[in-house]
């Protein structure tokens, strides 16, 4: 039986839009990342702004993005395993949230949860817009 999800050579070197599609978005996602940590959220520390917790959870909403478009990237990935890495990468952000409680110095937070799956979603809705535009051509 064929493992399809093995990764051989010619998938790993092959370009195609899609995968340049995918680098886009992860390169994108990431400064939005780095933008929201260095600049927006001292700003809103210093300013005293409620922002419904944005600053603070952050790192949960936008680096799943950053992550699901890096490993979709990685991998070059087919739709199905796109699905795949989508579910596992969100699931692995709210897993972790909750394995905090039982880690010494850590606590878990419920808007960090909530922020991880708020984060799989939008990863999920980019996907689905990169593929129908862009996996179109690479088809063809």
């Amino acid at each position: 039986m064929r493992n399809s999800y093995k990764m051989n050579r010619h998938k790993l070197f092959t370009c195609s839009r899609l995968r340049s599609a995918y680098l886009c978005v992860f390169i994108f996602a990431f400064a939005l990342t780095e933008i929201g940590r260095y600049i927006y959220r001292p700003f809103v520390y210093e300013s005293g702004l409620d922002d419904f917790g944005m600053a603070d959870t952050m790192g949960n909403h936008l680096g799943a993005v950053t992550l699901v478009f890096f490993i979709l990237a990685v991998m070059n990935a087919t739709r199905q395993e796109a699905l795949i890495v989508i579910a596992t990468v969100t699931m692995g952000y709210v897993g972790y949230e909750f394995i905090q409680q039982a880690l010494p110095g850590f606590t878990f937070d419920l808007k960090d949860a909530i922020a991880s799956i708020i984060g799989g979603t939008i990863s999920l809705l980019l996907f689905l817009v990169t593929y129908r535009l862009v996996g179109k051509w690479d088809s063809m």
